[in-house]
């Protein structure tokens, strides 16, 4: 019976258990969270679609009973207590395969850190983007695979900017086949949003990126307005305009001159990590973004923002 571990078992790592849920095969599921009541929460969302009745979870407040082994590993601890439950995960277990959460780590040295441990404990470790496992986003990387001037641009309001922007960047470097980017702040609100988890900051504005191939990225988030997420991909040849809260995306026609509507589906993440699971087991691969590449985009990230912070007399990181 193969075994996995999910540490952290609030929002994020509930919807990873209850994922998990749907594997066909039978597995032993160890959930670590000192809060009990996060435990119970990702207990009930299990239950909710455990139809197989085939998953021992094991419980526990800390690592100390971790077995010697462990198939893969989820990290859904917030950004401050990633890299010590890294570091205790893979001192006290063998682990074969690692999502990391993002934001990744909230300091700058933690990302070299963090490579050293995994390059030590030779585990194949990707972090969870999952744009990149939705088949529209593939669909539109494939349209525009041979397409030159590549613009995303994200508008929106109120839809926490700070800790939800390395999804869209991590998006723009999928589809443009890109990881070295330059990101600029001048354009963000000098003053801070009040963020729900004390010492993590939010902001509002508007954050912009390119590349040495002129594709460039433009994400905004209002405070001003009510007004849905929209996802806009635009180049010489194409044209999309995804609103991924109701799954409907429009296509330009460029022979016709004309806009045209689909619908989508829109994975949820209690659908996606037994996928995940599954494909690395079956191949050795998945479609989510290598550790390496994902600390790249988060670094070019974190060192802007945090210019911004010091530039602005403000302080504090991202969830």
């Amino acid at each position: 019976m193969k075994s996995v571990a999910i540490i952290g078992a609030g929002q994020l790592g509930s919807r990873h258990l209850q994922a998990l849920a749907l594997y066909e095969d039978p597995l032993t599921i160890y959930l670590v969270d000192p809060v009990e009541a996060s435990r119970n929460l990702s207990k009930e969302r299990f239950s909710e679609v455990d139809q197989l009745h085939n998953k021992n979870i094991v419980e526990a407040s800390n690592m100390e009973n971790m077995p010697s082994i462990i198939d893969f590993a989820v990290i859904a601890t917030t950004s401050t207590h990633r890299l010590l439950a890294l570091e205790e995960l893979l001192t006290r277990s063998e682990v074969k395969y690692l999502l990391l959460e993002k934001f990744l780590f909230p300091q700058e040295a933690e990302y070299s850190t963090a490579l050293e441990l995994i390059s030590h404990y030779d585990v194949e470790v990707y972090v969870n983007c999952p744009r990149r496992l939705w088949p529209i986003y593939n669909k539109i990387k494939m349209d525009m695979s041979h397409d030159t001037n590549i613009n995303l641009t994200v508008t929106g309001s109120n839809w926490n900017l700070a800790s939800n922007a390395i999804h869209f960047i991590d998006l723009f470097a999928f589809i443009t086949g890109e990881s070295e980017l330059c990101i600029q702040t001048d354009h963000l609100n000098s003053e801070l949003l009040s963020n729900k988890r004390k010492g993590f900051i939010e902001f509002s504005g508007t954050l912009e990126g390119n590349t040495s191939n002129n594709n460039h990225f433009s994400l905004t988030s209002t405070i001003d307005s009510v007004s849905t997420l929209t996802v806009q991909f635009e180049s010489d040849q194409h044209k999309y305009s995804l609103h991924e809260g109701n799954g409907q995306i429009k296509i330009y026609n460029l022979a016709k001159d004309e806009w045209f509507m689909e619908e989508f589906a829109v994975p949820k993440q209690s659908e996606l990590t037994n996928l995940v699971f599954k494909e690395l087991f079956e191949t050795n691969y998945c479609n989510l973004v290598p550790y390496r590449e994902s600390a790249k985009l988060h670094l070019s990230y974190l060192k802007s923002v945090n210019i911004f912070l010091n530039k602005n007399n403000k302080e504090g990181v991202i969830t």
